[in-house]
């Protein structure tokens, strides 16, 4: 993957997030359809992804990114965090859905061995479990991402759910980010109209396919780090990024491309 590059920098927070919990209803094997929110209809936290190399909000909340090359393997880790006295079982859920930029735009996958590969009338869902709790609590999903795959962000579903404690049950929601296997170089991004209006500042930039730009600031140049404020993929037009509501005496921002 090209190293990431720097833009230039403008003067002047905060980013909202929406990680969600869907609310589900009564306990049934994995291969008796996709949905387990349908019958476990008790919201817990019980689990939270790892191993993403970014976040992003499109419109769907904060949500994780995993970027995975043309034929590569994206690696979706999941910690458990809660059990509740019973065993569990896990859903990768959503690969039919379209691609962000591109609606005909569909995943070409292979999925992980250890899971069981099910189908749900048009839908194709992989499954793990019902486990006991003598298992260990770090998993990972390995999805192979085939070379045929249009390069797009696909936003797919994680689910876990339990017996127990009221038929419970926990969604997170996330980004696959397929590149491109031959990218041209990333170009230094061409930052254009900064305004500050109504506590919110942005500033457009030209992108390429297969790219994302990331809209980062500092409230002091002297900082080491910079946070995120905003991201998009690139698709070959002149995109917008936006921080909203904006606070402080001063911030500073630059637009990264990877």
């Amino acid at each position: 993957m090209p190293s990431p590059l720097v833009s230039t920098v403008f003067r002047l927070l905060v980013l909202t997030v929406g990680l969600g919990l869907t609310v589900p209803k009564a306990f049934a094997p994995p291969e008796d359809g996709a949905n387990c929110r349908s019958c476990h209809g008790t919201v817990q936290s019980g689990m939270y992804l790892t191993g993403n190399q970014s976040t992003t909000n499109l419109g769907s909340g904060l949500l994780k990114v995993y970027q995975v090359t043309q034929g590569q393997t994206a690696a979706i880790g999941i910690q458990l965090t809660n059990r509740y006295g019973s065993t569990y079982g896990l859903s990768l859920l959503n690969l039919n859905a379209p691609g962000y930029s591109v609606a005909t735009n569909r995943l070409a996958y292979t999925g992980d061995s250890t899971w069981a590969n099910r189908t749900d009338g048009a839908l194709n869902y992989f499954t793990l479990g019902p486990s006991s709790q003598t298992f260990p609590l770090s998993r990972t999903n390995n999805l192979v991402i085939q070379s045929n795959t249009p390069p797009d962000l696909y936003k797919v579903q994680m689910q876990m759910a339990g017996p127990a404690n009221g038929e419970w049950s926990q969604v997170e929601d996330f980004y696959i980010q397929v590149l491109s296997a031959a990218l041209p170089p990333a170009n230094q991004p061409q930052l254009t109209g900064p305004v500050f209006a109504n506590g919110q500042f942005s500033v457009t930039t030209p992108t390429q396919p297969g790219y994302t730009y990331y809209l980062e600031y500092k409230t002091d140049l002297t900082n080491v780090t910079w946070t995120g404020a905003s991201q998009v993929p690139g698709d070959g037009t002149v995109k917008v990024l936006t921080n909203a509501p904006t606070t402080g005496p001063q911030r500073f921002y630059r637009v990264r491309v990877q």
